[in-house]
């Protein structure tokens, strides 16, 4: 009875656990370098009120990009009025949740990162059907959005530290780097379905090279005032069981997985613990 007890106050302490600590929070801020397509400085500031994370930025880079257009990519870089809320504490979801086209999460540097599939629901990054990227992962789309689909190097680099916070999901959960506490370098393998792992009892997802690169799923629960898109179209799963590559017919993106874990909601939780001690 004592180790259920046990089991049932750990659950509910681990999906009750902030996800970005008030440290991490102050890392939303760009380099304040002028971004020479547009001549314009990238902004992001990130207020907490309640129990949301506001998050606001004009979306222009603040490293690097190649010159847009170009003859791989025909867009301009726009800014942008992106508005996110994120939850400050967030829940895991009963069951994995499927990632939309545009954005699923945001970096520290206010850009949106997008999930790793085409319209069609191939691989975006490698492949036939892979996307061009300029020297720092992104690119902007026809609305002259720019954003990520996998691993932004530049953000990464430019931290000096073993497991750097890149940025954060749209579920509240933190996004890190491919290097985890210990210096190793994970690779998709390393990770769950969604892409990411639990440390400390936090859950917390990895940016890597490897195809999904950086969330397959959402593990959280998103607000209905996210800023996320419609998730009843074109709505994907980036299962990694099967193949790496979603456009290969054996493959199960855009298949909703099998949950690995089980979700008490508070008011189970109790009913339990009564039941046990009745």
């Amino acid at each position: 009875m004592a180790n259920m007890l046990a089991a049932l106050v750990c659950v509910f302490v681990v999906g009750h656990v902030t996800a970005l600590t008030n440290e991490q929070v102050a890392k939303f801020q760009t380099t304040g370098d002028t971004e020479s397509n547009t001549g314009l400085v990238g902004t992001v500031n990130i207020t907490t009120e309640d129990d949301k994370h506001i998050i606001e930025c004009n979306g222009i880079p603040d490293h690097e990009t190649d010159t847009f257009p170009n003859p791989t990519n025909p867009h301009n870089i726009k800014a942008k009025n992106h508005h996110f809320e994120i939850p400050v504490t967030p829940t895991e979801a009963a069951e994995p949740g499927c990632l939309p086209m545009g954005p699923i999460g945001v970096l520290i540097n206010g850009i949106p990162i997008y999930n790793p599939f085409t319209k069609a629901g191939n691989n975006a990054v490698e492949g036939e059907y892979a996307k061009v990227y300029d020297i720092c992962d992104g690119h902007p789309n026809k609305r002259g959005s720019y954003h990520y689909h996998k691993s932004p190097s530049c953000v990464i680099a430019r931290q000096n530290e073993v497991s750097p916070l890149i940025g954060v999901a749209l579920d509240g959960y933190a996004i890190y780097g491919p290097v985890d506490e210990n210096g190793n370098t994970l690779t998709t393998d390393d990770l769950d379905a969604c892409h990411g792992r639990v440390v400390n009892g936090v859950y917390q997802y990895h940016a890597t090279e490897t195809y999904p690169y950086i969330l397959g799923c959402f593990k959280g629960e998103v607000l209905p005032t996210s800023g996320l898109h419609d998730t009843t179209k074109q709505c994907f799963f980036a299962s990694v069981t099967l193949s790496d590559d979603p456009s290969d017919p054996d493959s199960n993106a855009g298949t909703k997985p099998t949950p690995t874990c089980i979700v008490f909601s508070v008011t189970s939780i109790f009913l339990i613990i009564s039941a046990v001690f009745n």
